[in-house]
């Protein structure tokens, strides 16, 4: 008796779904409006700014603006310096390998440093002659700081590393 009910509904002519009569919620009517405005909708275009910026990334090894590289280099090295270092350096675990090295504002980002990051931050903190506040910091120790609730944990308390060990956690590397 169920499948008679259903023969009688209308069906979709693309997709051949059964709806109710009308024009409310669940009806034809409105699914084959909605069907129509899909169709009348621009096609996304996956080759987008997003797909065609990967694109070139991966075909120039991401070494297309290689005069912005250096000077992000050269804004790295003046912040190493400060800590003593003679090339970009991080001042956390002495990583010295600049590819994988970034600014770290130590109290957080100010509001003009919002958005801003690589190539353009560098350029951003010479514009301003080399604010105090950041520091250079590679990216686990930067993504360190963020997860462990700004402390790297290369640099767990006492109480950190007890919390570690309760639940039979390695302590890895702890630097004093």
């Amino acid at each position: 008796m169920v499948q008679k009910q259903f023969a009688h509904m209308p069906k979709c002519k693309h997709c051949h779904k059964s709806f109710a009569n009308g024009n409310g919620k669940g009806s034809l009517t409105r699914h084959c409006a909605a069907v129509k405005a899909s169709r009348n909708r621009k096609p996304t275009n996956w080759r987008a700014a997003g797909y065609k910026s990967k694109r070139k990334k991966n075909l120039n090894e991401g070494l297309s603006n290689p005069d912005g590289k250096k000077a992000y280099y050269d804004v790295m090295k003046v912040y190493s310096k400060r800590k003593g270092f003679s090339v970009p350096t991080c001042s956390c675990c002495g990583n010295s390998d600049w590819k994988f090295l970034v600014f770290d504002h130590i109290n957080g980002r100010p509001k003009d440093h919002k958005g801003k990051s690589g190539v353009a931050m560098a350029a951003k903190l010479k514009n301003d002659k080399y604010p105090k506040g950041i520091q250079i910091l590679c990216h686990n120790c930067n993504t360190g700081k963020e997860i462990f609730g700004g402390t790297c944990p290369h640099h767990l308390s006492k109480k950190g590393q007890e919390k570690l060990k309760s639940v039979r956690l390695p302590l890895g590397l702890i630097k004093h």
